[in-house]
């Protein structure tokens, strides 16, 4: 498929499996082995972006809270030490 929003080529994965039975059943194997490790790497890097997600939020929050401490230090509480 050329062009719209998500340009390229799509089937259905039941029926690539089926056609691939057709032509010989060994091609069905690779076929379906290709699909499995597809939808894992998929599954792989979906995990990983939530891990970098967690991590950017909790860092997100800390640093938020840093820069509140920082000032209320400045306004009129330890600014006067310094």
């Amino acid at each position: 498929m050329v062009g719209g929003d998500e340009p390229g080529v799509w089937g259905i994965e039941l029926l690539a499996i089926r056609y691939a039975a057709w032509i010989k059943p060994e091609f069905e194997i690779e076929v379906y082995e290709v699909f499995r490790t597809a939808v894992r790497r998929g599954v792989n890097a979906i995990s990983r972006l939530n891990k970098i997600d967690h991590i950017i939020d909790s860092e997100t929050r800390e640093i938020s809270q840093c820069a509140s401490k920082m000032a209320k230090w400045g306004s009129g509480g330890r600014k006067r030490l310094l």
